[in-house]
């Protein structure tokens, strides 16, 4: 009898697996910044998308306001670092349960800071990685893990110009979120309870 339920419960997982497959998130830099968002057979691409907003952002580093927009003068640059701050972002906000679901499968970033002149590409290179590395920290330690990882910023003092490579792929199992689901309604239902419980006693 106990093999018949070892055998049910390998079977009911299997089953699951193929039910319920993975969302996948890939994003990577050729001529722009693309994101896509993969399920079964259906992707749904969420860049690039016409910007009609300008930045209009500054940043503040060692008590200095520089306008990042106008240091990096690359757009190309400028989504790769944001789309990696929103994610760091989002592992923050979302709950938990689910970024802690989140594998990454490659994460590959290569840049090549170039400025004006040594100064300018000085600042540069301290300002994108004030940006970059606290992000790169919060993401690590809010996903479950991440299995391939490189990761390369450099101040080009002696190259042309700024050189971006960035490749991301991710997923996570929708069984998994089925189930971060259920649970988080129940612990809802839960503290109602506790509540009502606590008002009834008084």
């Amino acid at each position: 009898m106990l093999i018949l339920y070892i055998l049910i419960g390998i079977l009911l997982l299997l089953a699951s697996i193929i039910i319920f497959p993975s969302l996948h998130v890939t994003a990577e830099l050729k001529k722009e910044l693309t994101v896509k968002i993969r399920f079964l057979l259906f992707t749904y691409r969420i860049l690039p998308k016409e910007v009609t907003k300008t930045i209009e952002k500054d940043i503040k580093i060692e008590d200095k306001k520089i306008d990042f927009k106008n240091l990096i003068k690359d757009k190309n640059l400028y989504e790769v670092i944001e789309f990696i701050k929103c994610l760091a972002s989002l592992s923050l906000k979302v709950s938990s349960k689910v970024f802690k679901s989140l594998i990454i499968d490659t994460l590959n970033l290569n840049l090549i800071l170039v400025g004006n002149d040594a100064a300018d590409t000085a600042k540069k290179y301290g300002c994108v990685c004030s940006l970059l590395y606290p992000s790169l920290s919060i993401l690590n330690s809010n996903v479950e893990r991440i299995e391939k990882s490189h990761i390369n910023v450099s101040a080009g003092f002696n190259e042309g110009k700024t050189t971006v490579k960035f490749k991301f792929k991710c997923h996570i199992k929708v069984l998994k979120i089925f189930i971060i689901a259920v649970s988080t309604i129940k612990d809802i239902q839960k503290h109602k309870d506790i509540i009502k419980l606590s008002s009834l006693k008084k």
